[in-house]
This record gives C-alpha cells, structure tokens and sequence, in this order.
C-alpha cells in the first residue's frame, strides 16, 4: 500500500516575514513608526496579526505597502499576502485571452487603414455641421434683436414729422438733401448705441469658485486616496516630505489619509493650511473649494 506525501509549506506567514525582515535590518518598531509616521501599535497589529487592533481595510493594506518599501522588499508580493493570509481574499482568478485571428482571417493593413480614414472623415463632417448650425443661430438672433430698436426709432421719427415741413422741404431742394444727409447720421448713431448696449455674459461666481486649484505639499510621509465623482480611485499613493501634489478639479472628490498633520491644503490663491494634526486619520473628506475652506476654519 503506497502512502500519499504530503507536501508542507514551510514559509513563514507574511506578518512573521515583515517582523524577519525588520529585525534583519536591525530596525525597532519605534523605529519604522516614527520613520513611516504611522502609530506604532498599528505596526504591532501587523506583525502580530491583531485583527481588533489594526485599522479599516483600505488603510492597513498603504501601511503594508509603506512597511515593505521602508524594509526594502517587494511592496506588491507583501500586499497580495497580507489579502490571502490576513484579510482572507482569494487571489485574481487568472485572465485568458482569446487566440489572435490568423493572417488568413484578419483584416488587412489597408482596409483597416481606408476604414480609419473613412471614419475621421465623417466625424469632421458631423462636427463641421454641428458647429455651423450653433453659430448660425446665434447670429441671426442678434441682428433681429439690433434692428428691432433701430426700426422703432425710424418709425418714432417718421410720425413726429409734421406736414408743414414736409411742404417745405419739397419746396426747396437744397433743404431737402440737408434734411435726408441730417436723418441718415441719426440712423447710423441710432445703430451703434443699440448694439452698443449689448453686454457680454459674465461669467458666474459659482462656476469660478468650483474650478479652484488644489494644491497638496507635504511635509511629512502621508499616504492618501483620493477618489472622483463617481467613487472611482484617480490617486493612491504615500507621499514624502518635500512632494506635492495639484488636483485642477476638484469638485465632488473626496479623500482618505492616514497622516493629516503632513499635508499643508492651499485652495487657489489662499495660503496653505495644514489638513490637521499629526498621526490623525481622516475618512471621506470632501474637496470641494467651499466645503474644504470651511473645514479648514473649523480645525
């Protein structure tokens, strides 16, 4: 009867692995807490796996990957561990891809190149029409808007002419070519003061206050996540001392950050203000110009 082996893993589990790698580096845990500026009882919680201890998913997973670049290891290897051993997430179930068609089924070189062609030619016609038709609109309306005063005061001016004097205009010519010279000056100055007075939009306070600049200095390591409107992650990264970071829009997005007092806020032309203090973990903050000024004012 034949006995079946047995294979044994005997890799150490990742937290054993950090706590390995640090004592080889010869750093404590105080150490890579006041380097990393993150709590050191968080740095326990990791390598002791201390699951009531360590902190919301998204960031013990950026104190890993800040752990493992500080020891000089794999950032991602240490992640994709801490998920399978510690969080209990399966592994990315593998991506097939289909086999590439054979040279005797794809299309060819020029077919696809004339089909490109073909396509670009009809979105230049499309925006070309679509562009005519919005600027003809426009224009026709203010020339109806400009000759609609111009006309009133044609008529104003032609009723307010007695008889009298049309009498005597038609009796003495030179009179009459004075009088016509004198109203085609009125209705040349009548036409520029109309359309003088037409003002351009401004644009609006509101639009102007939403497309402040946002500029993040850090002066400490900081990780931060920021994400857009739609919850989807534009940005998830530790910062150093020294970095900076510009978001050109930043209505509706939100942030998470793991070390506040190391990020120094500065909305458009305002002076920078730090975000709080040092250490402090912040969740679902909002970046909009209006509600970040007045969190700033309350801390």
């Amino acid at each position: 009867m034949k006995q079946e082996q047995i294979q044994v893993d005997y890799s150490p589990s990742i937290t054993s692995y950090l706590t390995e790698c640090r004592n080889e580096k010869g750093y404590s845990i105080q150490d890579v807490a006041t380097h990393l500026r993150i709590s050191s009882h968080y740095i326990e919680a990791i390598e002791n796996n201390d699951g009531p201890r360590l902190p919301e998913r998204v960031y013990v997973l950026g104190f890993v990957r800040s752990y493992a670049k500080f020891l000089g290891i794999d950032p991602e290897y240490c992640v994709r561990r801490f998920k399978e051993e510690i969080l209990q997430e399966e592994a990315a179930a593998p991506l097939f891809f289909p086999t590439p068609l054979s040279s005797e089924t794809a299309p060819s070189k020029k077919i696809l190149l004339l089909s490109s062609v073909g396509l670009m030619v009809i979105f230049a016609i499309g925006y070309g029409i679509k562009q005519w038709s919005s600027t003809s609109q426009p224009i026709d309306h203010a020339i109806a808007e400009v000759s609609k005063p111009v006309m009133s005061n044609i008529q104003s001016a032609t009723l307010n002419s007695s008889p009298q004097d049309s009498t005597a205009k038609e009796g003495n010519p030179e009179t009459q070519e004075e009088d016509e010279d004198s109203n085609q000056e009125n209705l040349e100055q009548t036409a520029a003061e109309s359309t003088s007075t037409q003002e351009l939009p401004q644009p609006s306070p509101t639009i102007l206050a939403e497309n402040r600049e946002l500029n993040l200095a850090f002066s400490q390591p900081s990780w931060i996540e920021i994400k857009d409107p739609l919850g989807n992650i534009i940005i998830e990264k530790t910062f150093q001392a020294g970095e900076n970071y510009t978001l050109s829009k930043s209505q509706g997005h939100t942030m998470r950050t793991g070390n506040a007092g190391g990020i120094n806020v500065k909305i458009g032309a305002k002076p920078a203000q730090p975000l709080g203090k040092t250490g402090e973990v912040l969740s679902n903050l909002s970046l909009d110009a209006e509600a970040l000024s007045a969190y700033l004012k309350q801390h």
